[in-house]
């Protein structure tokens, strides 16, 4: 729910309206419902995942896009956001190891969201990390997500304004 709260947030500081805020509300609502086939002792690994349990972590995407795929009501933004969120435009992300101008608008905005909200919520292997302390680590990606999208994001949620509320960490 978080995801889906902060993408469309982003697309509204971004100018985005109507349709395209729904799209974007959809995404992050779906983009990981692939995870409801992975294992739960994969999810919730209270430590780091082996090389055999990651492939199977990875898949949740794959599976996130096949079963959105499947429905007539799913638009192609939400399924690209399904797709894509974890895509750096470095090629270093999967599925498909996309780059560069390969990945969609959604997607790049997908992907600071997805990992801004991985790094400031509760997990079951780590605890939230403050939200400077995300910022930091997403600034450090300087090959892995359009810093541009990432300078947007972060004035737009900065503490002080108006949205930087919006991004007090929740427990899963």
């Amino acid at each position: 729910m978080r995801v889906a709260t902060l993408l469309t947030l982003f697309g509204y500081g971004l100018g985005m309206k109507g349709d395209d805020l729904l799209i974007l509300s959809t995404g992050g609502l779906m983009h990981d419902v692939g995870k409801l086939v992975t294992p739960e002792q994969i999810l919730d690994k209270p430590g780091k995942l082996t090389d055999e349990e990651w492939p199977v972590m990875r898949d949740h995407v794959t599976r996130s896009s096949q079963l959105l795929g499947e429905s007539t009501d799913v638009t192609k933004g939400a399924l690209i956001i399904a797709g894509q969120h974890h895509e750096k435009i470095d090629g270093s992300g999967y599925p498909k190891g996309l780059k560069g101008t390969e990945l969609n608008e959604l997607a790049r905005m997908s992907v600071i969201v997805d990992i801004f909200g991985a790094l400031t919520d509760a997990r079951s292997y780590k605890p939230p990390f403050p939200q400077e302390k995300a910022f930091g680590i997403l600034e450090s990606m300087q090959t892995q997500i359009d810093q541009n999208m990432l300078k947007i994001f972060h004035a737009i949620f900065e503490p002080g304004s108006d949205l930087g509320g919006v991004l007090t960490s929740t427990k899963r």
